[in-house]
């Protein structure tokens, strides 16, 4: 039995409230790891510019009067930071592992799929 959509009348989005509770929930923990992932990206870059760049770049120009030099040369210390520590991080994640869980994932969204199929026939 599929039930109405209340906003748009549409029948077939959510087949019933259980399904689209699980789906719901799948979305949800898909969104997390994501916005994990650029949080960490955000981290890096924001402690690479403003901790390591810009410091580094103003002691460069004003004290050892580099000029604009300096500035740049502070701009790629902190890319250089953002790359070592970005790839240390690439170097650490155990892929094999992220594999296993994508790979469970789209079992459990599988078996959804099929749960959903199902309520769609009866």
């Amino acid at each position: 039995m599929s039930h109405r959509c209340e906003l748009s009348g549409h029948r077939g989005y959510f087949e019933s409230p259980r399904t689209a509770g699980k789906r719901t929930a799948t979305m949800r923990f898909v969104r997390v790891m994501l916005m994990l992932i650029q949080f960490i990206g955000a981290l890096l870059n924001l402690s690479g510019y403003y901790v390591i760049g810009l410091p580094v770049g103003a002691f460069l120009t004003f004290k050892w009067n580099m000029g604009l030099n300096g500035l740049w040369l502070g701009l790629t210390a902190s890319l250089v930071y953002c790359s070592v520590i970005g790839t240390l991080l690439c170097l650490k994640t155990d892929w094999y592992e992220e594999v296993e869980r994508v790979i469970k994932r789209n079992a459990e969204e599988d078996k959804l799929r099929k749960v959903s199929d199902e309520e769609r026939d009866v």
